[in-house]
Protein backbone atom coordinates (compact mmCIF):
# COMPACT_ATOMS: atom_id res chain seq x y z
CA UNK A 1 0.00 0.00 0.00
CA UNK A 2 2.86 2.67 0.59
CA UNK A 3 4.48 1.33 -2.59
CA UNK A 4 1.19 2.17 -4.27
CA UNK A 5 1.13 5.53 -3.22
CA UNK A 6 4.72 6.86 -3.49
CA UNK A 7 4.21 5.90 -7.66
CA UNK A 8 1.09 7.88 -7.63
CA UNK A 9 2.42 10.88 -5.53
CA UNK A 10 5.77 10.52 -8.48
CA UNK A 11 3.35 10.24 -11.36
CA UNK A 12 1.62 13.62 -10.34
CA UNK A 13 4.84 15.46 -9.62
CA UNK A 14 5.59 14.67 -13.47
CA UNK A 15 2.68 15.76 -14.35
CA UNK A 16 2.65 19.20 -12.42
CA UNK A 17 6.29 19.36 -14.16
CA UNK A 18 5.85 19.43 -17.55
CA UNK A 19 2.31 21.73 -17.35
CA UNK A 20 4.79 24.22 -15.55
CA UNK A 21 7.67 24.24 -18.80
CA UNK A 22 4.69 24.39 -21.16
CA UNK A 23 3.18 27.74 -19.41
CA UNK A 24 6.54 29.20 -19.71
CA UNK A 25 7.37 28.85 -22.68
CA UNK A 26 4.48 30.82 -23.90
CA UNK A 27 4.94 34.18 -25.24
CA UNK A 28 5.17 37.03 -23.03
CA UNK A 29 1.36 39.06 -23.55
CA UNK A 30 1.52 41.73 -25.64
CA UNK A 31 0.29 45.13 -25.73
CA UNK A 32 -3.15 46.37 -25.68
CA UNK A 33 -4.45 45.99 -29.12
CA UNK A 34 -3.95 48.73 -32.12
CA UNK A 35 -7.30 50.83 -33.39
CA UNK A 36 -7.66 48.38 -35.92
CA UNK A 37 -8.13 45.23 -34.31
CA UNK A 38 -11.51 43.53 -34.42
CA UNK A 39 -14.07 46.43 -32.89
CA UNK A 40 -16.85 43.56 -32.45
CA UNK A 41 -13.59 41.81 -29.68
CA UNK A 42 -12.88 45.10 -28.05
CA UNK A 43 -16.14 45.84 -27.37
CA UNK A 44 -16.63 42.76 -25.41
CA UNK A 45 -14.74 43.75 -22.43
CA UNK A 46 -15.77 47.98 -22.43
CA UNK A 47 -18.77 48.66 -20.14
CA UNK A 48 -21.22 50.51 -23.01
CA UNK A 49 -21.20 54.16 -22.45
CA UNK A 50 -24.52 56.45 -23.97
CA UNK A 51 -23.24 58.71 -26.61
CA UNK A 52 -24.13 62.01 -24.97
CA UNK A 53 -23.97 61.75 -20.90
CA UNK A 54 -26.51 64.68 -20.57
CA UNK A 55 -30.21 64.61 -19.73
CA UNK A 56 -32.61 65.09 -22.89
CA UNK A 57 -33.76 68.27 -21.00
CA UNK A 58 -30.68 69.86 -21.35
CA UNK A 59 -30.64 68.71 -24.89
CA UNK A 60 -33.56 70.38 -25.36
CA UNK A 61 -32.11 73.62 -24.42
CA UNK A 62 -29.30 73.68 -26.78
CA UNK A 63 -28.23 75.03 -29.63
CA UNK A 64 -27.58 72.43 -32.39
CA UNK A 65 -25.09 72.96 -35.42
CA UNK A 66 -25.25 70.39 -38.30
CA UNK A 67 -22.44 70.53 -41.01
CA UNK A 68 -21.71 68.38 -44.23
CA UNK A 69 -17.76 67.96 -44.91
CA UNK A 70 -18.61 68.22 -48.00
CA UNK A 71 -21.16 71.85 -47.62
CA UNK A 72 -19.23 73.19 -44.50
CA UNK A 73 -20.08 76.98 -45.35
CA UNK A 74 -23.48 75.76 -45.57
CA UNK A 75 -24.50 73.99 -41.62
CA UNK A 76 -27.87 73.52 -40.23
CA UNK A 77 -28.98 75.09 -36.75
CA UNK A 78 -31.35 74.69 -34.69
CA UNK A 79 -32.19 77.05 -31.88
CA UNK A 80 -34.87 76.88 -29.46
CA UNK A 81 -37.01 80.07 -28.30
CA UNK A 82 -38.78 79.03 -24.94
CA UNK A 83 -40.70 82.51 -24.71
CA UNK A 84 -42.89 80.79 -27.93
CA UNK A 85 -41.99 77.30 -26.60
CA UNK A 86 -40.64 75.94 -30.54
CA UNK A 87 -37.33 75.71 -31.69
CA UNK A 88 -36.34 77.13 -35.46
CA UNK A 89 -34.57 75.21 -37.90
CA UNK A 90 -32.28 77.15 -40.26
CA UNK A 91 -30.28 76.81 -43.29
CA UNK A 92 -28.73 79.76 -45.81
CA UNK A 93 -31.29 78.00 -49.05
CA UNK A 94 -33.92 76.72 -46.91
CA UNK A 95 -34.21 80.04 -44.67
CA UNK A 96 -36.22 79.53 -41.21
CA UNK A 97 -38.53 76.96 -40.57
CA UNK A 98 -39.97 75.44 -36.87
CA UNK A 99 -38.36 72.24 -35.65
CA UNK A 100 -40.96 68.89 -35.53
CA UNK A 101 -40.95 68.51 -31.35
CA UNK A 102 -41.66 65.00 -31.50
CA UNK A 103 -38.61 64.90 -33.84
CA UNK A 104 -36.01 66.66 -31.79
CA UNK A 105 -37.41 65.26 -28.50
CA UNK A 106 -36.70 61.72 -30.23
CA UNK A 107 -33.02 62.68 -30.74
CA UNK A 108 -32.54 64.38 -27.22
CA UNK A 109 -33.32 60.77 -25.86
CA UNK A 110 -31.42 58.95 -28.91
CA UNK A 111 -27.78 60.54 -27.80
CA UNK A 112 -28.92 60.62 -23.95
CA UNK A 113 -29.77 56.81 -23.96
CA UNK A 114 -28.43 55.18 -26.84
CA UNK A 115 -25.34 53.25 -25.79
CA UNK A 116 -22.39 53.38 -28.02
CA UNK A 117 -20.93 50.08 -29.34
CA UNK A 118 -17.04 49.72 -28.16
CA UNK A 119 -13.97 51.59 -29.42
CA UNK A 120 -13.82 52.16 -32.83
CA UNK A 121 -10.79 52.93 -35.66
CA UNK A 122 -9.89 56.06 -37.79
CA UNK A 123 -11.94 56.95 -40.17
CA UNK A 124 -12.66 59.55 -43.15
CA UNK A 125 -15.20 61.94 -41.35
CA UNK A 126 -18.79 62.61 -43.35
CA UNK A 127 -20.76 64.90 -40.91
CA UNK A 128 -20.51 67.05 -37.42
CA UNK A 129 -23.17 67.71 -35.08
CA UNK A 130 -22.06 70.53 -32.34
CA UNK A 131 -24.37 70.76 -29.42
CA UNK A 132 -23.75 73.63 -27.08
CA UNK A 133 -26.45 73.27 -24.02
CA UNK A 134 -24.66 76.50 -22.72
CA UNK A 135 -22.14 76.64 -19.39
CA UNK A 136 -24.69 75.02 -16.86
CA UNK A 137 -24.21 71.87 -18.68
CA UNK A 138 -20.41 71.91 -18.81
CA UNK A 139 -20.26 73.32 -22.19
CA UNK A 140 -20.18 71.78 -25.92
CA UNK A 141 -20.45 68.40 -27.19
CA UNK A 142 -18.95 67.44 -30.69
CA UNK A 143 -20.38 64.43 -32.22
CA UNK A 144 -17.80 63.43 -35.73
CA UNK A 145 -19.83 60.70 -38.18
CA UNK A 146 -18.30 58.64 -40.27
CA UNK A 147 -19.22 56.66 -43.70
CA UNK A 148 -22.16 54.25 -42.25
CA UNK A 149 -20.19 51.14 -41.73
CA UNK A 150 -21.11 47.10 -41.46
CA UNK A 151 -24.16 45.30 -39.48
CA UNK A 152 -25.86 48.30 -38.36
CA UNK A 153 -22.96 50.17 -36.25
CA UNK A 154 -21.30 53.66 -37.73
CA UNK A 155 -17.91 54.85 -36.14
CA UNK A 156 -17.93 58.18 -34.58
CA UNK A 157 -15.93 60.44 -32.76
CA UNK A 158 -17.38 62.15 -29.20
CA UNK A 159 -15.67 64.42 -27.58
CA UNK A 160 -17.37 66.49 -24.65
CA UNK A 161 -16.02 69.76 -22.36
CA UNK A 162 -14.11 67.36 -20.00
CA UNK A 163 -12.38 64.87 -22.49
CA UNK A 164 -8.87 65.49 -23.41
CA UNK A 165 -9.13 63.41 -26.33
CA UNK A 166 -12.05 62.57 -28.26
CA UNK A 167 -13.54 59.10 -27.95
CA UNK A 168 -13.84 56.92 -31.12
CA UNK A 169 -16.67 54.54 -30.70
CA UNK A 170 -18.98 52.81 -33.06
CA UNK A 171 -23.09 54.05 -32.57
CA UNK A 172 -26.10 52.43 -34.41
CA UNK A 173 -26.27 53.47 -38.08
CA UNK A 174 -30.05 54.36 -37.31
CA UNK A 175 -28.59 56.67 -35.06
CA UNK A 176 -25.53 58.21 -36.88
CA UNK A 177 -28.31 58.99 -39.87
CA UNK A 178 -30.57 61.12 -37.73
CA UNK A 179 -27.90 63.21 -37.43
CA UNK A 180 -26.61 63.62 -40.68
CA UNK A 181 -27.62 67.72 -42.04
CA UNK A 182 -28.69 65.34 -45.04
CA UNK A 183 -31.81 64.36 -43.40
CA UNK A 184 -32.21 67.34 -41.75
CA UNK A 185 -35.27 68.59 -43.97
CA UNK A 186 -37.20 65.91 -42.62
CA UNK A 187 -37.21 67.47 -38.99
CA UNK A 188 -39.79 70.36 -40.42
CA UNK A 189 -42.70 70.83 -38.70
CA UNK A 190 -45.41 69.53 -40.74
CA UNK A 191 -48.19 71.76 -39.31
CA UNK A 192 -48.70 75.10 -41.60
CA UNK A 193 -49.84 76.63 -38.93
CA UNK A 194 -47.82 76.00 -35.82
CA UNK A 195 -50.62 76.05 -32.29
CA UNK A 196 -50.99 79.75 -30.91
CA UNK A 197 -48.41 80.75 -28.51
CA UNK A 198 -51.74 82.64 -27.21
CA UNK A 199 -55.17 81.70 -28.13
CA UNK A 200 -55.91 82.52 -31.82
CA UNK A 201 -57.46 86.17 -31.69
CA UNK A 202 -58.40 86.48 -35.12
CA UNK A 203 -59.12 84.31 -38.80
CA UNK A 204 -59.21 85.43 -42.01
CA UNK A 205 -60.06 83.15 -45.01
CA UNK A 206 -60.22 85.42 -48.22
CA UNK A 207 -60.40 84.27 -51.42
CA UNK A 208 -61.62 85.71 -55.00
CA UNK A 209 -65.03 84.71 -54.52
CA UNK A 210 -65.65 85.64 -50.70
CA UNK A 211 -64.08 86.78 -47.82
CA UNK A 212 -64.56 85.43 -43.76
CA UNK A 213 -63.15 87.10 -40.60
CA UNK A 214 -63.60 86.19 -37.17
CA UNK A 215 -62.57 87.90 -34.19
CA UNK A 216 -62.25 87.10 -30.60
CA UNK A 217 -62.81 89.38 -27.63
CA UNK A 218 -62.47 87.86 -24.15
CA UNK A 219 -63.89 84.36 -24.63
CA UNK A 220 -66.47 85.46 -27.38
CA UNK A 221 -66.30 85.08 -30.89
CA UNK A 222 -67.56 86.79 -33.05
CA UNK A 223 -68.34 86.80 -37.50
CA UNK A 224 -67.00 89.89 -38.96
CA UNK A 225 -67.08 89.47 -42.29
CA UNK A 226 -69.05 89.08 -44.54
CA UNK A 227 -71.94 89.89 -42.01
CA UNK A 228 -71.48 91.09 -37.93
CA UNK A 229 -72.79 88.07 -35.80
CA UNK A 230 -72.03 86.16 -32.90
CA UNK A 231 -70.26 83.06 -33.92
CA UNK A 232 -70.73 79.61 -32.70
CA UNK A 233 -67.88 78.55 -30.55
CA UNK A 234 -67.73 74.79 -31.23
CA UNK A 235 -67.92 75.97 -34.95
CA UNK A 236 -65.15 78.23 -34.90
CA UNK A 237 -63.21 75.61 -32.79
CA UNK A 238 -63.61 73.11 -35.45
CA UNK A 239 -62.58 75.48 -38.01
CA UNK A 240 -59.44 76.46 -35.94
CA UNK A 241 -59.15 72.06 -35.46
CA UNK A 242 -59.17 71.81 -39.04
CA UNK A 243 -56.54 74.45 -39.49
CA UNK A 244 -54.01 72.76 -37.69
CA UNK A 245 -54.77 69.73 -39.27
CA UNK A 246 -53.67 70.86 -42.76
CA UNK A 247 -50.37 69.30 -43.41
CA UNK A 248 -48.27 70.33 -47.18
CA UNK A 249 -47.97 67.07 -49.53
CA UNK A 250 -44.32 68.47 -49.91
CA UNK A 251 -41.88 71.50 -48.47
CA UNK A 252 -40.93 73.07 -52.21
CA UNK A 253 -36.89 72.82 -52.23
CA UNK A 254 -35.87 75.01 -54.33
CA UNK A 255 -38.24 77.80 -53.95
CA UNK A 256 -41.14 77.37 -55.88
CA UNK A 257 -41.63 81.25 -56.67
CA UNK A 258 -45.25 81.59 -55.33
CA UNK A 259 -45.71 85.43 -54.10
CA UNK A 260 -47.65 87.03 -52.35
CA UNK A 261 -48.14 90.56 -55.18
CA UNK A 262 -51.31 89.29 -56.28
CA UNK A 263 -52.63 85.74 -54.45
CA UNK A 264 -55.09 83.79 -55.52
CA UNK A 265 -56.34 83.10 -52.26
CA UNK A 266 -54.84 83.41 -48.53
CA UNK A 267 -55.49 82.26 -44.85
CA UNK A 268 -54.43 84.35 -41.89
CA UNK A 269 -54.40 83.43 -38.10
CA UNK A 270 -53.61 86.10 -35.26
CA UNK A 271 -52.59 86.10 -31.72
CA UNK A 272 -52.09 88.80 -29.41
CA UNK A 273 -49.28 87.85 -27.04
CA UNK A 274 -49.51 88.34 -23.54
CA UNK A 275 -46.93 90.24 -21.87
CA UNK A 276 -45.32 94.09 -22.78
CA UNK A 277 -44.73 95.19 -25.48
CA UNK A 278 -48.06 94.38 -27.04
CA UNK A 279 -47.23 92.23 -30.08
CA UNK A 280 -49.53 90.14 -32.55
CA UNK A 281 -48.18 87.03 -33.67
CA UNK A 282 -49.45 86.35 -37.13
CA UNK A 283 -49.16 82.93 -39.56
CA UNK A 284 -50.36 83.29 -43.25
CA UNK A 285 -50.74 81.11 -46.20
CA UNK A 286 -50.85 82.74 -49.30
CA UNK A 287 -51.61 80.70 -52.03
CA UNK A 288 -50.99 80.89 -55.92
CA UNK A 289 -53.31 81.20 -58.84
CA UNK A 290 -53.37 77.33 -59.98
CA UNK A 291 -56.95 75.93 -60.41
CA UNK A 292 -57.21 74.38 -57.53
CA UNK A 293 -54.23 76.04 -55.79
CA UNK A 294 -51.37 73.39 -55.54
CA UNK A 295 -48.42 76.03 -54.27
CA UNK A 296 -48.37 78.15 -51.43
CA UNK A 297 -46.44 80.25 -49.13
CA UNK A 298 -46.74 79.92 -45.57
CA UNK A 299 -45.36 82.95 -43.63
CA UNK A 300 -45.30 83.78 -40.03
CA UNK A 301 -44.23 87.42 -37.95
CA UNK A 302 -44.48 88.94 -34.68
CA UNK A 303 -45.82 92.44 -35.32
CA UNK A 304 -45.03 94.26 -32.52
CA UNK A 305 -48.04 96.85 -31.78
CA UNK A 306 -45.87 100.09 -31.42
CA UNK A 307 -45.26 100.63 -35.23
CA UNK A 308 -41.40 98.75 -35.11
CA UNK A 309 -41.12 96.06 -37.87
CA UNK A 310 -42.53 92.75 -37.36
CA UNK A 311 -39.64 89.97 -36.81
CA UNK A 312 -39.79 86.34 -38.25
CA UNK A 313 -40.84 84.21 -34.79
CA UNK A 314 -40.81 80.98 -37.44
CA UNK A 315 -39.94 81.32 -40.48
CA UNK A 316 -40.91 81.70 -44.25
CA UNK A 317 -41.98 77.88 -46.70
CA UNK A 318 -42.60 77.29 -49.58
CA UNK A 319 -45.17 74.29 -49.92
CA UNK A 320 -46.94 71.89 -52.10
CA UNK A 321 -50.85 71.65 -50.99
CA UNK A 322 -53.57 69.24 -50.17
CA UNK A 323 -56.57 70.82 -53.18
CA UNK A 324 -58.75 68.62 -51.41
CA UNK A 325 -58.29 70.37 -47.71
CA UNK A 326 -57.79 73.76 -49.14
CA UNK A 327 -61.01 73.53 -51.29
CA UNK A 328 -63.07 72.79 -48.42
CA UNK A 329 -61.58 76.01 -45.97
CA UNK A 330 -61.77 78.76 -49.26
CA UNK A 331 -65.41 77.45 -49.64
CA UNK A 332 -66.46 77.78 -45.73
CA UNK A 333 -70.06 78.87 -45.43
CA UNK A 334 -70.06 82.26 -42.97
CA UNK A 335 -73.63 81.27 -41.78
CA UNK A 336 -72.16 77.81 -40.77
CA UNK A 337 -70.07 79.66 -38.17
CA UNK A 338 -72.71 82.43 -36.89
CA UNK A 339 -74.39 81.06 -33.14
CA UNK A 340 -77.27 79.14 -33.17
CA UNK A 341 -79.49 80.96 -30.70
CA UNK A 342 -81.15 83.72 -31.90
CA UNK A 343 -80.50 85.87 -28.25
CA UNK A 344 -76.72 86.33 -26.77
CA UNK A 345 -78.28 86.89 -23.25
CA UNK A 346 -78.68 83.64 -20.45
CA UNK A 347 -82.37 82.75 -19.14
CA UNK A 348 -81.66 84.74 -16.07
CA UNK A 349 -80.44 88.00 -17.48
CA UNK A 350 -83.92 88.65 -18.99
CA UNK A 351 -86.12 90.91 -17.29
CA UNK A 352 -87.92 92.44 -20.12
CA UNK A 353 -90.01 91.06 -22.09
CA UNK A 354 -91.42 92.79 -24.80
CA UNK A 355 -94.15 91.66 -27.54
CA UNK A 356 -95.87 93.30 -30.64
CA UNK A 357 -98.33 91.66 -32.74
CA UNK A 358 -100.13 92.72 -35.84
CA UNK A 359 -103.12 94.41 -35.16
CA UNK A 360 -103.16 94.51 -31.33
CA UNK A 361 -101.68 96.86 -28.05
CA UNK A 362 -98.07 95.68 -27.38
CA UNK A 363 -97.75 93.57 -23.87
CA UNK A 364 -94.88 94.07 -21.74
CA UNK A 365 -94.01 91.55 -19.14
CA UNK A 366 -91.66 92.52 -16.38
CA UNK A 367 -89.17 90.58 -13.80
CA UNK A 368 -88.55 92.32 -10.95
CA UNK A 369 -86.76 89.56 -8.70
CA UNK A 370 -88.08 86.30 -9.14
CA UNK A 371 -92.20 87.53 -9.36
CA UNK A 372 -93.53 88.74 -13.25
CA UNK A 373 -95.98 90.96 -14.21
CA UNK A 374 -97.72 91.60 -17.46
CA UNK A 375 -98.17 95.71 -18.35
CA UNK A 376 -98.62 96.53 -14.70
CA UNK A 377 -100.60 93.58 -13.15
CA UNK A 378 -99.33 90.64 -11.22
CA UNK A 379 -98.63 87.45 -14.57
CA UNK A 380 -101.16 84.96 -14.20
CA UNK A 381 -100.93 81.10 -14.75
CA UNK A 382 -100.81 81.06 -18.55
CA UNK A 383 -98.20 84.21 -18.43
CA UNK A 384 -95.55 82.30 -16.34
CA UNK A 385 -96.22 79.34 -18.37
CA UNK A 386 -95.48 81.43 -21.56
CA UNK A 387 -92.64 83.33 -20.21
CA UNK A 388 -89.74 80.82 -19.75
CA UNK A 389 -91.09 78.99 -23.02
CA UNK A 390 -90.37 82.05 -25.10
CA UNK A 391 -87.39 83.03 -23.31
CA UNK A 392 -85.57 79.21 -23.79
CA UNK A 393 -86.53 79.56 -27.49
CA UNK A 394 -85.09 82.86 -28.04
CA UNK A 395 -81.84 82.18 -25.84
CA UNK A 396 -80.92 78.93 -25.23
CA UNK A 397 -82.53 76.54 -28.34
CA UNK A 398 -79.74 75.84 -30.86
CA UNK A 399 -81.49 76.24 -34.49
CA UNK A 400 -81.19 73.89 -37.05
CA UNK A 401 -79.43 76.08 -39.82
CA UNK A 402 -78.80 79.71 -40.59
CA UNK A 403 -79.38 81.64 -43.43
CA UNK A 404 -79.45 85.48 -44.72
CA UNK A 405 -82.65 86.86 -43.56
CA UNK A 406 -84.61 87.63 -46.80
CA UNK A 407 -86.60 90.25 -44.91
CA UNK A 408 -89.45 88.05 -45.84
CA UNK A 409 -90.81 84.89 -44.45
CA UNK A 410 -89.77 81.44 -44.99
CA UNK A 411 -92.31 79.09 -47.80
CA UNK A 412 -95.26 78.63 -45.54
CA UNK A 413 -94.18 80.76 -42.63
CA UNK A 414 -96.19 83.76 -41.55
CA UNK A 415 -94.51 86.23 -39.11
CA UNK A 416 -96.40 85.32 -35.37
CA UNK A 417 -94.83 88.20 -33.56
CA UNK A 418 -92.20 90.34 -32.45
CA UNK A 419 -90.47 90.18 -29.16
CA UNK A 420 -87.83 91.64 -27.40
CA UNK A 421 -85.73 90.15 -24.58
CA UNK A 422 -83.91 92.57 -22.38
CA UNK A 423 -82.54 93.79 -18.83
CA UNK A 424 -83.29 96.25 -17.12
CA UNK A 425 -79.31 96.56 -16.06
CA UNK A 426 -77.77 96.39 -19.54
CA UNK A 427 -80.96 96.94 -22.37
CA UNK A 428 -80.62 96.71 -25.72
CA UNK A 429 -82.63 97.49 -28.65
CA UNK A 430 -82.90 94.00 -30.63
CA UNK A 431 -86.39 92.90 -31.95
CA UNK A 432 -86.49 89.35 -33.06
CA UNK A 433 -89.58 88.33 -35.70
CA UNK A 434 -91.14 84.94 -34.74
CA UNK A 435 -92.08 83.06 -38.12
CA UNK A 436 -94.29 80.27 -37.40
CA UNK A 437 -96.69 78.13 -40.12
CA UNK A 438 -99.66 79.73 -41.22
CA UNK A 439 -103.36 78.95 -40.42
CA UNK A 440 -103.50 76.60 -44.16
CA UNK A 441 -99.76 75.27 -43.87
CA UNK A 442 -98.75 72.29 -43.60
CA UNK A 443 -95.50 73.21 -43.02
CA UNK A 444 -93.41 71.86 -39.29
CA UNK A 445 -90.78 74.13 -39.21
CA UNK A 446 -90.47 77.61 -37.59
CA UNK A 447 -88.07 80.22 -37.96
CA UNK A 448 -86.62 83.40 -35.74
CA UNK A 449 -85.41 86.55 -38.00
CA UNK A 450 -83.13 89.41 -36.22
CA UNK A 451 -82.68 91.85 -39.44
CA UNK A 452 -79.53 90.37 -40.59
CA UNK A 453 -80.12 86.23 -39.85
CA UNK A 454 -83.02 84.11 -40.38
CA UNK A 455 -82.47 80.82 -38.18
CA UNK A 456 -84.42 77.48 -39.30
CA UNK A 457 -85.80 75.40 -36.68
CA UNK A 458 -86.74 72.22 -38.12
CA UNK A 459 -87.95 70.85 -34.80
CA UNK A 460 -89.52 74.38 -33.23
CA UNK A 461 -90.66 74.27 -29.51
CA UNK A 462 -94.45 73.44 -30.33
CA UNK A 463 -95.52 74.62 -26.47
CA UNK A 464 -94.13 77.78 -26.73
CA UNK A 465 -95.64 78.03 -30.35
CA UNK A 466 -98.95 76.97 -28.93
CA UNK A 467 -99.32 79.60 -25.42
CA UNK A 468 -98.05 82.66 -28.31
CA UNK A 469 -100.41 81.52 -30.58
CA UNK A 470 -103.05 81.76 -27.56
CA UNK A 471 -102.36 84.54 -26.30
CA UNK A 472 -101.81 86.32 -29.80
CA UNK A 473 -104.53 84.74 -31.82
CA UNK A 474 -103.04 82.72 -35.48
CA UNK A 475 -101.22 84.86 -37.24
CA UNK A 476 -103.07 86.23 -40.32
CA UNK A 477 -102.67 84.40 -43.36
CA UNK A 478 -100.38 85.65 -45.99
Amino acid sequence: MPRKAALLALATTALLAVLTAIVLRQPPAGPTAPDHADPQRLGATITPAVIVPLPPSALLAAEWTFTDTAAPDQPFRIVPDPDLSLWRLEHRDLGIWSVDPARLRAAARLLAETPTLGPAPEFPHSATVSIDPGPRSGGRWTLTLGPPGLAGRTPAMIQGPADAAPRRVYIPTDAANAFRPGGLRSWRDPALFLPSPAPWSRVEIASPDARLVLARVGPTWSVIEPFPARADPAAVNALLARLAALRPDAFADPDLGTTADDPAARIVLAADLPGAPRRTAVQSLTLDRADPPARGLIATAIHPLDGSPPSAFRGTAHVALPPDALASLLTTDPYALASKTASPRVPADVSILRLAAPGRDPIEFTRLGDRWSRDGRPADADDLALIPALIEWLTQTPASRVAADPQRPARGLVALARVQATDHAAPDDAWYTLFTPGPASDASSAAIADGRLLRLYDTPPRAAIARLRALLGDPPAR
